[in-house]
């Protein structure tokens, strides 16, 4: 468990990292994932954010799926929380000209594919895929963070893999809680994410 800048009392697990203030998604998740891989014996790390749940048969359905060497972070579909049996996205698509985005559901996605992004609500990394990436772009404080990744993957060579098996359930916003707070984060990213885009031709 990650405490990135919390101010509610804990009941039940306490976090194994602290960070105060707040850092942001990027960091908070990247202190996450190097806590969790100096453990040499750590083989894999799974994210979630604070306004997700896994699925309840989740780890079951995570046991039938093949391991690799290769670099592969696993991107699980994603459900409501508010009404678990309806889907929400399994991957995202980039406008790169206007900079707009969309999240899109389909449950047939089993094939090794690059669209423009996966949403980061949770993701399954594997030693290799961090090592290669280092974790999420630390610009990015929140949203957008996601786009950028997904972006070097294909830079990088790193598989990112739809595992429609996996599900979550799935809030929205519950890292910034507020729509003012969610605009200017937003609009950040996106001109960060532009910005990188433009860079490349």
């Amino acid at each position: 468990m990650i405490d990135n800048g919390s101010v509610i009392p804990y009941s039940g697990t306490e976090p194994t990292v602290r960070l105060d203030p707040n850092q942001g998604f990027s960091r908070g998740m990247n202190a996450g994932l190097r806590a969790a891989f100096a453990n040499s014996t750590t083989d894999s790390v799974l994210l979630l954010s604070n306004d997700a749940e896994l699925a309840a048969d989740f780890f079951a359905a995570l046991e039938l799926l093949p391991q690799t060497p290769a670099p592969v972070i696993l991107c699980p579909a994603v459900y409501y929380l508010s009404d678990r049996s309806k889907p929400a996205y399994t991957h995202g698509k980039l406008e790169k000209v206007t900079g707009a985005l969309s999240h899109h559901f389909d449950p047939a996605m089993t094939q090794i594919q690059f669209p423009d992004y996966y949403p980061a609500a949770a993701t399954l990394w594997n030693r290799a895929a961090f090592e290669r990436l280092g974790g999420f772009d630390e610009r990015y404080f929140c949203y957008w963070e996601d786009v950028e990744l997904s972006l070097r993957c294909q830079q990088l060579a790193v598989q990112l893999l739809p595992a429609p098996t996996l599900r979550i359930h799935h809030l929205g916003r519950g890292t910034t809680g507020g729509k003012k707070s969610y605009s200017g984060h937003f609009e950040r990213g996106r001109a960060l994410t532009m910005e990188i885009l433009n860079s490349r031709g």
